[in-house]
């Protein structure tokens, strides 16, 4: 879900650079890093009933060329997912038992990792808060920490609708398939680069299917394969109105799904004690939530990409 970054003419009058709350750790990780203290995680040896609430974390990882530079880029996910079992087959408990899950997955934030000179496409929160919930389908063979985990497709579209995942992408902010995703009075969804340095307005879609395997009854972790297609309609200056290309990135790319409703020996982080996580209570656990399994985020590596 990488978006528009690298406009070299703007970098000489951006001097500030952005930083982000979600901290880069090395690559391969593991460790709690940045002084955040783990959460407490205690959780169950196997994964006997995994309905409830969960975060994610995704870590998309692209390769995006403009004006004649090739660097990768890493865009940050947190998503809010609850999950219902819808049926299994066979006993789970003796192995490779197909169960059937429904994911109900919401976008609380995106974070993109910085291009030359520091600057960032800054993804509003108006974006998140303005995209329905997506379901998704997945499997889990078995209950047991190694059993397979494997998601259908999750489609995410950002400004316009009735897109399917092959289908050409509309450029063109008239076209009755976009529409003003935040109410902003702009065409698509509207991102911005650098420190105010100019506003985009863009139609967005990507897509990802995930696998990995249960570590436990509060943790599932993987690699997933996804695709991204993104059409700039408008800007707010002729520079910034250029697409860019992105391609699939030298690392793969990763998820962590992680339990947050106290279950199973998870972190329980519905502060408010309303029966529900919200974006907000699990966006300010978001680095101990991560500490407390050891799950380093990978800092930007431009050699991945180099020679693309």
């Amino acid at each position: 879900m990488a978006l528009v970054g690298l406009l070299t003419s703007l970098a000489a009058c951006q001097p500030e650079r952005a930083t982000t709350s979600i901290a880069p750790q090395r690559a391969g990780g593991g460790g709690e890093g940045e002084g955040e203290a783990p959460l407490r995680y205690d959780a169950e040896d196997r994964l006997v009933a995994p309905a409830g609430q969960w975060a994610m974390l995704s870590e998309d990882h692209h390769c995006l060329t403009a004006l004649g530079e090739t660097i990768e880029n890493v865009v940050w996910n947190w998503y809010r997912v609850d999950i219902e079992e819808v049926g299994s087959s066979g006993d789970p408990a003796k192995g490779n038992a197909p169960r059937f899950l429904r994911e109900s997955v919401q976008l609380c934030r995106q974070e993109i990792s910085p291009v030359l000179l520091g600057l960032r496409t800054n993804i509003p929160q108006a974006i998140p808060d303005a995209l329905p919930p997506v379901v998704v389908d997945s499997t889990v063979l078995g209950e047991e920490a190694g059993s397979s985990y494997v998601s259908g497709l999750q489609l995410d579209l950002w400004g316009v609708r009735g897109v399917g995942e092959e289908e050409e992408m509309p450029s063109d902010g008239d076209d009755d398939r976009v529409f003003d995703l935040e109410g902003d009075g702009h065409p698509g969804a509207t991102v911005t680069l650098g420190d105010g340095g100019c506003d985009i307005y863009i139609v967005q879609r990507t897509s990802a299917r995930r696998s990995g395997v249960v570590f436990d009854a509060a943790r599932i972790e993987g690699t997933f394969v996804g695709d991204l297609t993104q059409r700039v309609l408008q800007a707010s200056t002729a520079l910034c109105a250029s697409d860019n290309v992105i391609s699939d990135g030298g690392r793969p790319s990763r998820f962590v799904l992680l339990r947050v409703d106290g279950r199973a020996g998870s972190p329980d982080l519905d502060g408010d004690a309303d029966g529900r996580v919200s974006c907000a209570e699990l966006l300010v656990a978001a680095d101990p939530l991560l500490a407390s399994v050891g799950f380093g985020l990978q800092a930007r590596d431009d050699e991945v990409c180099a020679g693309r």
